[in-house]
């Protein structure tokens, strides 16, 4: 660290001097280090720089360093200086996170200058944990995500956590013909159109929770990928770096209580408690399929694949297959239905404006089923961001531009119709 650094970290910390720099631990891929400095005057006695310099030629054991890597790495770092510049204010007391003190720059390095949690008594970053430990961390997690309800994600990752999809298409492209490769679309949007969407930490692994000398209070750090989601992702995952298999297995219907318990009291009156928690425990199995998905691609031996994230994640598969097709299902019965009912009906025949014949004619028997199918089809539009192609009506080109697509043909027996009037 430079001279002119030094001094400006003096300045902005009121310090006399800065006494000595102990190297925390290097940036990933060599981005920069993690230091705690110690000073001498002042209003603090040490405090945190994390210096940002994004090298030339990044490494990585797995071989992430291209473009995309690089891209994906450099916003991390503008998203977490937002975050500690803005939002991170705004945390609820009950989950610490390290003050910021100052953001600046110097040529093409960044400096975040962040209180020292160690002093006010966060100085345990744990290997292994027991339930109580995770139970602190989970009530941490409880309210943060309950003070971010509905929060603006200006600044941050529109959609949070560094395994999202948008940003992850070379880990996607190694998953190609499985069936987590076709469901990953609708497992991310599942994911995005939450019922009520937070921010997410985004990567709560234990590593990046300091704990009392007690074990009684955690803070937080390292918020390069906080962003809008669903707080299950932060959960899931969290349970995952600090549980095995088994015990995922086995303490699920724990780990759950322990949190919602804890959420239900920290969520304000406005807010409808119940259908919140029916909402994001429905989505528990989402997030395990989702970082699944990611882990597939990006490391496939990864101890953290496990019979239980294979079964988990075949649990959200199905649950998203089955609501599709009973969706599917009520629509076709429910216009069947209205069909039936009216075969008898006089019917007035309009054109469409076709110049093929067979595809030209349309009755009020087939838009009104028409109408009945979307009706009933439409929460799985939003749910999952399907396109559409309807036959009667005006088109759209949603389903040249979304990941799949209903397509909607009542039946209707129009063309028979059509020549018995002529």
């Amino acid at each position: 660290m430079d001279a002119s650094i030094r001094t400006r970290i003096a300045q902005l910390t009121h310090a006399d001097a800065l006494t000595h720099i102990e190297l925390i631990q290097p940036l990933w891929n060599n981005y920069g280090t993690l230091s705690r400095v110690f000073l001498e005057g002042g209003d603090h006695p040490s405090v945190i720089v994390k210096h940002i310099q994004i090298p030339d030629e990044p490494g990585h054991p797995r071989g992430f360093t291209g473009s995309i890597s690089k891209k994906r790495k450099i916003k991390s770092y503008q998203v977490e200086t937002h975050w500690y510049v803005h939002q991170n204010k705004h945390c609820s007391k009950e989950a610490p996170t390290p003050n910021c003190m100052a953001a600046f720059d110097e040529g093409d390095e960044l400096f975040l200058l962040l209180e020292d949690l160690g002093t006010r008594g966060f100085v345990h970053a744990l290997s292994t944990t027991s339930l109580n430990e995770i139970t602190v961390v989970l009530h941490w997690l409880a309210h943060f995500h309950a003070s971010f309800i509905n929060a603006s994600a200006e600044g941050l990752w529109p959609t949070g956590t560094y395994w999202h999809l948008e940003t992850r298409p070379e880990e996607l492209v190694k998953i190609e013909g499985t069936r987590l490769h076709r469901f990953a679309s609708l497992l991310d949007a599942r994911l995005r159109c939450d019922l009520f969407p937070t921010l997410v930490h985004g990567d709560a692994k234990l590593a990046n929770f300091l704990f009392t000398e007690d074990h009684t209070r955690v803070a937080a750090v390292d918020f390069q990928y906080v962003g809008q989601g669903s707080a299950m992702k932060d959960v899931a995952y969290f349970i995952g770096s600090c549980m095995s298999g088994p015990e995922c297995e086995r303490q699920e219907a724990t780990i759950l209580n322990i949190y919602f318990t804890k959420l239900r009291s920290c969520l304000t009156s406005d807010i409808d408690a119940s259908a919140l928690e029916a909402e994001w425990r429905s989505l528990y199995p989402v997030a395990w399929a989702d970082f699944e998905r990611f882990m597939t691609g990006w490391s496939p031996q990864h101890r953290k694949l496990t019979p239980y994230t294979d079964a988990t994640t075949t649990r959200a598969l199905d649950q998203i297959t089955h609501e599709l097709v009973d969706a599917a299902r009520s629509a076709c019965k429910a216009a069947g239905r209205f069909i039936i009912e009216n075969k008898d009906q006089p019917l007035d025949v309009a054109s469409k404006g076709f110049a093929n014949q067979a595809s030209d004619v349309v009755t009020q028997i087939d838009i009104a089923a028409q109408a009945i199918i979307l009706d009933i089809l439409q929460p799985t539009l939003t749910r999952y961001d399907l396109g559409l192609l309807a036959e009667e009506g005006d088109q759209n080109t949603s389903r040249l531009t979304k990941h799949a697509f209903w397509t909607i043909d009542p039946l209707d027996g129009t063309q028979y119709s059509s020549r018995v009037k002529q």
